[in-house]
């Protein structure tokens, strides 16, 4: 999956106090990797908040991940054959959350950012019925 351009929100590991302009709000990835002057060469990943101001985030880096990535997926798309595991709702509408550790276990957006399953485990977001991640 290409990042760049990826609108993202505060991660599990997230600690760095109102640097992204306070809860809630929304940053772009604008740049995968350290800039050419920084001798960093661990995953991180660069972004530009809403409030304008330009930091960069732990993106696996120590285990840790400062983002997520905000749901983007059209919030009409109906996953019928895939319950969430958190709410127990019938079926997900919008972004399936899939957890590559657990390999039934599936989280709708709400569930996914609410921290209802363990959050050191790797998910793909799949915005298609049937689709890939």
């Amino acid at each position: 999956m290409e990042f760049l351009g990826v609108r993202v929100v505060r991660g599990p590991d997230w600690e760095w106090n109102d640097q992204d302009g306070g809860e809630g709000s929304v940053g772009t990835v604008f740049q995968i990797g350290s800039d050419t002057k920084s001798p960093i060469t661990e995953p991180i990943v660069l972004v530009q908040w809403d409030c304008g101001i330009k930091a960069n985030y732990r993106a696996g880096m120590d285990g840790k991940y400062d983002l997520r990535i905000l749901d983007t997926a059209n919030g009409g798309e109906r996953h019928l054959f895939t319950p969430c595991d958190g709410c127990q709702r019938e079926y997900i509408i919008g972004s399936r959350w899939h957890c590559k550790t657990c390999p039934t276990y599936d989280l709708c957006t709400q569930c996914y950012m609410t921290d209802c399953h363990d959050n050191r485990h790797t998910f793909e977001r799949i915005d298609r019925s049937q689709g890939k991640g």
